[in-house]
């Protein structure tokens, strides 16, 4: 065996001379000199066809670790997000502003006024400010109350805009759905204002009954 692969050493490197021209002509009696076997096509393709699906790997492996980590920073700034907006600073900043339009746009015909500003005012404000500080030692029902009482109060000015906007248009449609877009917002209201009621107890859910029974003309303008 080791005699043979001597022998193939031999021969290969007797072809690499001979295809290199280290030899003068003639120097082979005349003969042909051998030429080196050509590689086989399909290496070739195989070669070509390899080699530019590398950058394009490299390429896809880029943008899935990209993908992930804009996902990753939109989970953590939306959990940021949420937790600054039910924030004590924020609540408190947000039902500032809240109020302060309540009292500078009463006159004004997207204002809040009658039954609305009434359960705001006597119930509603009084039922949250007593359930947030019972609740200031579990951080998750904080927070659920937090998050109920800013979404109440934006979607009080919500519909009193649909209510405007309803009556201000002549177009038909548009007041269609000026008044179904004002229902399905009232419905909303009508769910967080169950809720803290009935967490409060039963003497706030007839208060708030009672308040909705009532005629609209009974209220006066803010409180």
């Amino acid at each position: 065996m080791h005699k043979l692969f001597l022998a193939r050493s031999r021969c290969r490197s007797a072809r690499l001379v001979f295809a290199s021209g280290a030899f003068p002509p003639g120097a082979d009696g005349g003969k042909k000199s051998p030429e080196l076997p050509a590689p086989a096509a399909s290496d070739c393709r195989n070669n070509r066809a390899y080699m530019p699906y590398m950058p394009y790997m490299e390429l896809l492996i880029v943008c899935a670790i990209a993908i992930l980590l804009y996902f990753w920073l939109k989970v953590v700034v939306t959990r940021e997000y949420a937790k600054r907006r039910v924030s004590d600073e924020a609540v408190i900043k947000a039902q500032t502003e809240f109020e302060r339009q309540l009292e500078t746009n009463i006159d004004l015909p997207d204002g809040i006024r009658g039954r609305d500003a009434f359960i705001y005012w006597q119930l509603m404000r009084k039922w949250f400010a007593s359930r947030h500080a019972s609740s200031r030692h579990a951080a998750t029902e904080s927070d659920k109350i937090k998050s109920d009482w800013l979404d109440y109060m934006h979607l009080m000015e919500e519909r009193a805009i649909l209510r405007f906007l309803s009556l201000g248009t002549e177009n038909e449609e548009k007041r269609k759905a000026y008044d179904e877009e004002a229902i399905e917002v009232s419905r909303k209201i009508t769910m967080i204002e169950d809720g803290m009621a009935a967490a409060v107890g039963q003497e706030a859910v007839a208060q708030l009954e009672d308040a909705r029974r009532r005629p609209h003309d009974e209220f006066d303008r803010m409180r």
